[in-house]
């Protein structure tokens, strides 16, 4: 499922595949920027926040393991990881 902005272009989408539920938000140009799911039994999930190139900078999981951050500079390496 798709919602559009009043110029037509998909700004949300909203999916369930067989891994789960996810939801992508993107910005006026059509790049994704933020991404969210849930695995299909609800042992994990997830949110990550991507910058103007699409490249991922924010990681937040939550798994029966506990909680984890990474934060990743423009190139895509890790610069923190928590825990």
């Amino acid at each position: 499922m798709n919602l559009s902005d009043e110029n037509g272009k998909d700004r949300a989408s909203l999916a369930v595949s067989k891994d789960g539920p996810a939801l992508n938000l993107s910005d006026e140009s059509g790049k994704s920027r933020a991404t969210m799911g849930v695995t299909k039994d609800g042992s994990a999930s997830g949110l990550g926040l991507l910058d103007e190139n699409g490249k991922a900078r924010i990681g937040l999981s939550m798994s029966k393991d506990g909680p984890g951050l990474m934060m990743m500079d423009e190139k895509g390496k890790v610069t923190k990881s928590l825990p």
